[in-house]
């Protein structure tokens, strides 16, 4: 080898599928779990609850500890960068506040 040689180089492109944030939530108030629809083990997760990141895995076990409405929001991220997002309303109304009692006189 005389130092010189040959290289071709092609840009290849990988084809990715888009991202699906379809999600679904099973169990009772005040403890679900939140679950993506269609789980990718080359896509990336974020679960944002009133605008607060919560988790980053397909599927989320999760406790309200409040009463209220809450915006749950899935964000699905391919290994090609492209997002989905799917976003529903949930009515939290199971938890009990405590009763405090005024025991001045």
């Amino acid at each position: 080898n005389n130092g010189c040689c040959a290289t071709r180089c092609e840009q290849l492109t990988v084809p990715c599928d888009d991202p699906v944030a379809n999600f679904t939530i099973s169990g009772e108030c005040p403890n679900f779990t939140l679950i993506a629809n269609n789980l990718d083990e080359g896509n990336t997760y974020s679960w944002v609850i009133n605008g607060q990141q919560v988790g980053t895995n397909g599927v989320l076990p999760f406790s309200f500890t409040e009463n209220g409405i809450f915006t749950i929001e899935l964000f699905v991220t391919n290994e090609c960068g492209d997002i989905a997002r799917s976003t529903i309303t949930l009515e939290v109304d199971c938890i009990c506040e405590p009763h405090v009692r005024d025991f001045n006189m």
